[in-house]
């Protein structure tokens, strides 16, 4: 169910489980008593190819992964959410040289378009920018939804 709540497109639970059994078929998820996990090795590998993702998406303006999952899940356990900054958000602010300017037009381009005005990137702007320790008066977030923000 948890994974379920945080997919932001409405999929079935026999979508998830079958794209699960599949994973697990080829041995790339362990089941454990809490239920799934990666394989430390594929695990590192999307992280990796997540964060250059999301700097290229930043960087571009051409957001879609960023809407579509949260960098930082605000509601998780302490522990989570700093593994979550030290392997997510700390790589991005690190790899952003101009962060705040980025970030920035960013957030203009969420205003402007309808589409991303449900999702999950005005929340990871908001904790890029916080983690960043930029000014966030700078940032205009009114009107849109703070997914899983700090």
């Amino acid at each position: 169910q948890t994974l379920q709540d945080d997919i932001i497109e409405r999929t079935s639970k026999g979508k998830i489980l079958a794209a699960i059994q599949s994973l697990k078929k080829r041995c790339l998820v362990e089941v454990t008593g809490k239920g799934f996990t990666l394989q430390n090795v594929i695990l590192e590998n999307l992280t990796d190819r997540l964060v250059n993702e999301v700097i290229r998406e930043i960087k571009s303006q051409n957001i879609c992964l960023l809407n579509k999952m949260p960098l930082l899940q605000a509601t998780k356990p302490n522990y989570i959410k700093e593994a979550q900054t030290r392997l997510l958000l700390k790589p991005v602010i690190d790899q952003l040289f101009d962060a705040e300017n980025f970030l920035l037009a960013v957030i203009d381009k969420i205003h402007s378009t309808s589409d991303f005005l449900i999702g999950y990137a005005a929340g990871n702007v908001f904790n890029l920018a916080c983690k960043s320790g930029l000014d966030l008066r700078r940032f205009d977030f009114s009107n849109l939804e703070l997914r899983y923000s700090l």
